[in-house]
């Protein structure tokens, strides 16, 4: 699959987000995974100097604010930011300095976290192993990161026993899988981080509860290709709170309207058949999420937005179809459900089907590279057709665009 625009040879930076979540899964914070979109740049002499030019981009460029919202940032740091003043990272209370396991604790590295603490700066132990002359770092971080794919339970449990001497949260890392972060939460661990909240717990069978199955006969007759704009007109007509939440939506900023619309016909009329689709499945996919991760739908909103952004501008043949493909992709965890069984209930076209069940087609190869954006996969990203620079902005725009949603889906009245 070849997109039309030709590769711009602007340097912008890859910054993604990875959730850090407490023992309740309320959100601490993000990491902020990010590397230049330039690798040639990435790999210069002065990487650390690189490594700077990049988080301060990141900041200046994007804005913390769309990056993490009120949530903490941890952000890796390399060992020039930590003894250079004039490096010093942004906005004090809401960076956790994270340092990387190869930064040698020195005495001026030590004088460094000890004046970036006294600002108002927590730190973090990313990927911690011991060594020899850690101690110094033990007792002035706020954090400390273990990989748990690196180590056996057994080795976890040994490293926890002693961690817990210092006075600093123990976080799980690489968490990508429920029954992993089932284990951690057994061992103690105060915080975890990895992509497990988008992975379907593993049941044997979990009965689709009863507002569950009415969701999912709306969603049926929403998405089926036949369905008509009166048909559409009485399935939104029977519910009274979604009829509402449409016409608020119409009636936004997002679409500066002269005047009111108060007519669910004239609010198809004038949005359009497919947007009110997307949006009112947005809107229902939402009602499935009690009991799970406010970012569960997050991540399905930004994928969803990023896939519409991108084939809009690089292929229009499938924009039609890709917010909702990015928007299921996230229904096998949402519903704790087979992906194939749950899409045999829902009227969405062949290519759809093949693209969330296997990734074929155009459809399936964009998801995968939104997917891969969102997860950190940098090297997939590379491969890809697609300029760099715009995977950046489908992801600050989905970032802002899924704020307002939210936003305006959790406004009552």
């Amino acid at each position: 699959m070849t997109p039309s625009p030709d590769r711009s040879d602007h340097q912008e930076i890859f910054v993604a987000r990875q959730p850090i979540y407490d023992r309740e899964m309320g959100l601490v914070g993000y990491e902020l995974l990010y590397r230049h979109a330039n690798v040639d740049y990435a790999h210069i002499e002065d990487a650390e100097l690189a490594s700077s030019a990049v988080i301060s981009g990141s900041f200046l460029q994007i804005g913390i604010d769309t990056l993490v919202g009120s949530a903490l940032a941890f952000v890796n740091v390399p060992r020039r930011f930590i003894v250079d003043p004039s490096l010093a990272p942004f906005f004090e209370g809401q960076v956790v300095v994270e340092i990387l396991e190869d930064v040698e604790p020195d005495a001026e590295v030590i004088a460094g976290l000890k004046r970036l603490k006294a600002l108002g700066h927590k730190i973090s132990l990313d990927d911690f192993e011991y060594r020899p002359g850690c101690e110094p770092l033990l007792q002035l971080a706020d954090y400390i990161k273990l990989d748990v794919l690196r180590h056996s339970p057994d080795q976890l449990r040994e490293q926890l026993d002693w961690l817990r001497d210092y006075d600093a949260a123990l976080v799980a890392e690489k968490v990508e899988t429920q029954g992993l972060h089932a284990l951690c939460m057994d061992m103690g661990f105060d915080y975890f981080q990895g992509f497990f909240y988008c992975r379907p717990k593993t049941v044997c069978h979990r009965a689709i509860g009863a507002n569950q199955a009415v969701v999912l006969r709306l969603l049926q007759q929403l998405q089926d290709p036949e369905v008509d704009l009166r048909e559409v007109e009485r399935v939104l007509a029977q519910d009274v709170g979604l009829a509402y939440r449409l016409l608020r939506y119409v009636n936004s900023a997002a679409f500066a309207r002269r005047r009111e619309i108060e007519s669910l016909r004239e609010a198809l009329v004038l949005v359009g058949l497919d947007r009110v689709r997307d949006w009112v499945s947005l809107i229902l996919m939402g009602r499935m999420a009690t009991g799970k991760p406010t970012e569960l739908m997050l991540a399905g909103m930004v994928r969803a937005y990023m896939c519409e952004w991108l084939a809009k501008r690089y292929w229009p043949d499938i924009q039609g179809q890709m917010f909702v493909v990015g928007l299921f992709s996230i229904i096998d965890a949402l519903l704790d459900g087979d992906m194939m069984t749950l899409l045999d209930d829902l009227c969405l076209s062949i290519p759809i089907k093949l693209a969330l069940l296997d990734g074929e087609g155009p459809q399936g190869e964009l998801l995968g590279q939104v997917i891969a954006y969102q997860q950190g996969d940098w090297d997939r990203i590379g491969e890809c057709a697609i300029p760099g620079e715009a995977y950046v902005e489908a992801y600050v725009e989905a970032l802002k665009w899924t704020d307002d949603a939210m936003q305006l889906l959790e406004r009552r009245g």
